[in-house]
Protein backbone atom coordinates (compact mmCIF):
# COMPACT_ATOMS: atom_id res chain seq x y z
CA UNK A 1 0.00 0.00 0.00
CA UNK A 2 2.48 2.40 1.10
CA UNK A 3 4.52 1.23 -1.98
CA UNK A 4 1.62 2.34 -4.49
CA UNK A 5 1.05 5.53 -2.61
CA UNK A 6 4.51 7.00 -3.06
CA UNK A 7 5.38 5.50 -6.56
CA UNK A 8 3.89 6.64 -9.83
CA UNK A 9 0.10 8.46 -10.34
CA UNK A 10 -0.94 6.78 -6.75
CA UNK A 11 -2.30 10.00 -5.78
CA UNK A 12 -4.09 10.91 -9.23
CA UNK A 13 -4.91 6.88 -9.61
CA UNK A 14 -7.44 7.59 -5.95
CA UNK A 15 -9.02 10.78 -7.01
CA UNK A 16 -9.64 9.07 -10.47
CA UNK A 17 -11.81 6.04 -8.47
CA UNK A 18 -13.32 8.31 -6.49
CA UNK A 19 -14.62 10.54 -9.37
CA UNK A 20 -15.79 7.44 -10.97
CA UNK A 21 -17.73 6.03 -7.69
CA UNK A 22 -19.24 9.52 -7.12
CA UNK A 23 -20.69 8.97 -11.29
CA UNK A 24 -22.45 5.69 -10.36
CA UNK A 25 -26.26 5.79 -10.62
CA UNK A 26 -28.46 4.69 -7.43
CA UNK A 27 -25.91 6.27 -4.69
CA UNK A 28 -27.19 8.61 -2.07
CA UNK A 29 -26.52 11.90 -1.49
CA UNK A 30 -24.90 11.25 1.72
CA UNK A 31 -22.37 8.68 -0.58
CA UNK A 32 -22.14 11.31 -3.22
CA UNK A 33 -20.60 13.85 -0.16
CA UNK A 34 -18.04 10.52 1.46
CA UNK A 35 -16.58 10.41 -2.17
CA UNK A 36 -16.23 14.35 -2.51
CA UNK A 37 -14.60 14.84 0.59
CA UNK A 38 -12.43 11.87 0.16
CA UNK A 39 -11.26 13.31 -2.91
CA UNK A 40 -10.30 17.08 -1.25
CA UNK A 41 -8.58 15.12 1.50
CA UNK A 42 -6.27 13.04 -0.99
CA UNK A 43 -5.62 16.64 -2.94
CA UNK A 44 -5.09 18.14 0.67
CA UNK A 45 -2.66 15.13 1.37
CA UNK A 46 -0.37 15.45 -1.77
CA UNK A 47 0.47 18.61 -1.07
CA UNK A 48 4.58 18.77 -0.87
CA UNK A 49 4.25 16.24 -3.95
CA UNK A 50 1.56 17.68 -6.12
CA UNK A 51 1.38 21.38 -7.01
CA UNK A 52 -1.71 23.01 -7.63
CA UNK A 53 -0.49 23.01 -11.68
CA UNK A 54 0.31 19.64 -11.05
CA UNK A 55 -3.55 19.16 -10.23
CA UNK A 56 -4.70 21.75 -13.06
CA UNK A 57 -2.84 20.05 -15.98
CA UNK A 58 -4.09 16.38 -14.33
CA UNK A 59 -7.54 17.77 -14.46
CA UNK A 60 -7.05 19.76 -17.66
CA UNK A 61 -5.64 15.60 -19.10
CA UNK A 62 -8.73 13.89 -17.99
CA UNK A 63 -11.33 16.42 -19.29
CA UNK A 64 -9.73 15.94 -22.46
CA UNK A 65 -9.85 11.92 -22.41
CA UNK A 66 -13.83 12.49 -21.10
CA UNK A 67 -14.17 14.48 -24.23
CA UNK A 68 -11.92 12.66 -26.70
CA UNK A 69 -9.88 16.03 -27.42
CA UNK A 70 -6.56 14.91 -26.96
CA UNK A 71 -5.47 16.98 -30.02
CA UNK A 72 -6.52 20.33 -28.70
CA UNK A 73 -4.94 19.11 -25.49
CA UNK A 74 -1.79 18.54 -26.34
CA UNK A 75 -1.65 21.62 -28.68
CA UNK A 76 -3.19 24.01 -25.93
CA UNK A 77 -0.60 22.37 -23.71
CA UNK A 78 2.28 23.29 -26.58
CA UNK A 79 1.12 26.64 -26.79
CA UNK A 80 1.59 27.25 -23.34
CA UNK A 81 5.06 26.49 -23.12
CA UNK A 82 5.73 28.44 -26.58
CA UNK A 83 3.92 31.49 -24.44
CA UNK A 84 6.18 30.91 -21.31
CA UNK A 85 9.39 30.27 -23.14
CA UNK A 86 8.64 33.31 -25.51
CA UNK A 87 7.79 35.73 -22.38
CA UNK A 88 11.12 35.05 -20.87
CA UNK A 89 13.30 35.48 -24.09
CA UNK A 90 11.43 39.24 -24.50
CA UNK A 91 12.51 39.65 -21.26
CA UNK A 92 16.04 39.08 -21.09
CA UNK A 93 16.68 40.77 -24.37
CA UNK A 94 15.45 43.72 -22.99
CA UNK A 95 16.95 43.61 -19.78
CA UNK A 96 13.91 43.35 -17.98
CA UNK A 97 12.90 41.12 -14.91
CA UNK A 98 10.52 37.76 -15.52
CA UNK A 99 7.51 38.78 -14.26
CA UNK A 100 6.74 38.94 -10.31
CA UNK A 101 5.62 35.41 -8.97
CA UNK A 102 8.12 33.33 -10.92
CA UNK A 103 10.81 32.98 -8.99
CA UNK A 104 14.01 30.93 -10.86
CA UNK A 105 14.51 27.73 -9.46
CA UNK A 106 18.12 28.02 -7.76
CA UNK A 107 18.12 24.30 -6.60
CA UNK A 108 20.61 22.46 -7.38
CA UNK A 109 20.57 18.59 -8.08
CA UNK A 110 21.64 17.29 -4.87
CA UNK A 111 19.32 19.37 -2.94
CA UNK A 112 16.90 18.21 -5.24
CA UNK A 113 17.40 14.69 -4.32
CA UNK A 114 16.02 12.87 -1.36
CA UNK A 115 18.30 10.34 -0.06
CA UNK A 116 21.51 8.60 -0.99
CA UNK A 117 22.96 11.57 -2.58
CA UNK A 118 26.40 10.40 -3.09
CA UNK A 119 25.20 6.81 -4.76
CA UNK A 120 22.52 8.17 -6.88
CA UNK A 121 24.53 11.48 -8.21
CA UNK A 122 27.25 8.52 -9.04
CA UNK A 123 24.71 6.41 -11.39
CA UNK A 124 23.31 9.14 -12.71
CA UNK A 125 26.78 10.30 -13.94
CA UNK A 126 26.99 7.45 -15.47
CA UNK A 127 24.30 6.73 -16.98
CA UNK A 128 24.34 10.03 -18.79
CA UNK A 129 27.39 9.27 -20.24
CA UNK A 130 25.64 6.57 -22.78
CA UNK A 131 21.97 7.72 -22.80
CA UNK A 132 22.04 11.04 -23.88
CA UNK A 133 18.59 11.59 -26.01
CA UNK A 134 15.63 13.42 -24.76
CA UNK A 135 13.59 10.40 -24.12
CA UNK A 136 16.56 8.98 -22.32
CA UNK A 137 16.52 12.41 -19.52
CA UNK A 138 12.80 12.33 -19.84
CA UNK A 139 12.75 8.87 -18.86
CA UNK A 140 15.36 9.41 -16.13
CA UNK A 141 13.13 12.11 -14.51
CA UNK A 142 10.31 9.71 -14.15
CA UNK A 143 12.00 7.07 -12.84
CA UNK A 144 13.51 9.54 -10.22
CA UNK A 145 10.61 10.99 -8.99
CA UNK A 146 7.77 7.89 -9.14
CA UNK A 147 11.02 6.05 -7.05
CA UNK A 148 10.81 9.05 -4.52
CA UNK A 149 14.34 9.43 -4.91
CA UNK A 150 14.15 13.11 -5.81
CA UNK A 151 11.60 15.88 -5.44
CA UNK A 152 9.39 17.18 -8.84
CA UNK A 153 10.78 20.21 -10.36
CA UNK A 154 10.27 21.34 -13.94
CA UNK A 155 11.75 20.07 -16.74
CA UNK A 156 13.40 23.44 -17.52
CA UNK A 157 15.08 23.20 -13.90
CA UNK A 158 15.49 19.30 -14.24
CA UNK A 159 17.88 20.11 -17.44
CA UNK A 160 19.58 22.64 -15.72
CA UNK A 161 20.71 20.86 -12.19
CA UNK A 162 21.91 18.35 -14.55
CA UNK A 163 24.14 20.47 -16.45
CA UNK A 164 25.50 22.28 -13.61
CA UNK A 165 26.67 18.65 -11.93
CA UNK A 166 28.36 17.07 -14.83
CA UNK A 167 30.05 19.96 -16.76
CA UNK A 168 31.69 17.15 -18.47
CA UNK A 169 28.55 16.43 -20.48
CA UNK A 170 26.67 18.10 -23.06
CA UNK A 171 23.18 17.65 -21.53
CA UNK A 172 20.33 18.34 -24.76
CA UNK A 173 17.68 21.41 -24.68
CA UNK A 174 14.97 21.62 -22.44
CA UNK A 175 12.41 21.86 -25.51
CA UNK A 176 13.13 18.55 -26.75
CA UNK A 177 13.16 17.19 -22.92
CA UNK A 178 9.61 18.75 -22.24
CA UNK A 179 8.62 17.43 -25.65
CA UNK A 180 9.24 13.70 -24.98
CA UNK A 181 8.25 14.15 -21.09
CA UNK A 182 4.84 15.16 -22.63
CA UNK A 183 4.96 12.07 -25.04
CA UNK A 184 5.67 9.76 -21.98
CA UNK A 185 2.66 11.12 -19.97
CA UNK A 186 -0.07 11.35 -22.63
CA UNK A 187 -2.78 8.78 -22.70
CA UNK A 188 -2.16 5.72 -24.49
CA UNK A 189 -5.18 5.66 -27.56
CA UNK A 190 -8.34 5.93 -25.38
CA UNK A 191 -7.55 4.51 -21.97
CA UNK A 192 -6.49 6.50 -19.20
CA UNK A 193 -3.00 4.69 -19.24
CA UNK A 194 -0.11 6.53 -20.06
CA UNK A 195 2.50 5.52 -22.70
CA UNK A 196 5.32 5.48 -20.19
CA UNK A 197 2.96 3.12 -18.13
CA UNK A 198 2.73 0.17 -21.24
CA UNK A 199 5.18 -1.20 -23.62
CA UNK A 200 9.22 -0.38 -23.86
CA UNK A 201 8.79 2.93 -22.33
CA UNK A 202 7.92 0.96 -18.93
CA UNK A 203 10.12 -1.32 -19.27
CA UNK A 204 13.47 0.93 -19.63
CA UNK A 205 12.00 3.19 -16.46
CA UNK A 206 11.52 0.11 -14.55
CA UNK A 207 15.25 -0.72 -15.45
CA UNK A 208 16.19 2.72 -14.07
CA UNK A 209 13.78 2.16 -11.04
CA UNK A 210 16.26 -1.21 -10.36
CA UNK A 211 19.86 0.85 -11.25
CA UNK A 212 19.01 3.30 -9.42
CA UNK A 213 18.04 1.29 -6.41
CA UNK A 214 20.43 -1.59 -6.63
Amino acid sequence: MLTWLYYGRSYECMVEQGEELAKRKGITRLYKWLVSYMVRFIIKKSSGMRTKEDWVAFRKQQKAIEESNLVEWSIEDEEDIEETETEDTDSLQQGQPKSTGRKADTRTLPELLIENRDVILERIGTRLKTHTTETDIARLYIALVEYRFMRPCPIKTFRNVLQQQYTDLSIVHERGIQKAYRNLTTPFGGSKKLIKDIGEDHVAIEELKAYLSA
